[in-house]
């Protein structure tokens, strides 16, 4: 940097100061942006959090279906149930109809 800048012949050591302390704001800004880089120890971890995470959310939902599947099937088996006693209520209304009006 020195040497692009060169010297002020008026000021002595201006530029120089000017220049080390640009460099200085330089490095510190460039130490302070690699600090808060994620290294790739950072990116693994993540990724490994991720995967203990996505397989819990697939345990759970695997859980909550298996629970639907089971009140599916216990409900069909109560709908097949309620088929059945509402034929036989048909059946006996029938009968009484039938009673009522034609056997006299």
């Amino acid at each position: 940097m020195r040497e692009k800048l060169g010297e002020d012949q008026e000021r002595p050591g201006a530029v120089k100061k000017a220049t080390d302390d640009f460099i200085k704001v330089i490095g510190e800004a460039g130490l302070d942006t690699r600090r808060d880089l994620a290294t790739k120890e950072d990116l693994f971890r993540v990724e490994l959090n991720l995967r203990g995470d996505i397989a819990k959310v697939e345990i759970s939902l695997n859980e909550n279906i298996s629970k639907v599947r089971e009140d599916v099937a216990k409900m069909s088996g109560e709908m097949v149930l309620l088929k059945w006693i509402l034929g036989a209520v048909l059946a006996g209304i029938i009968s009484l109809i039938v009673r009522a009006f034609f056997m006299h």
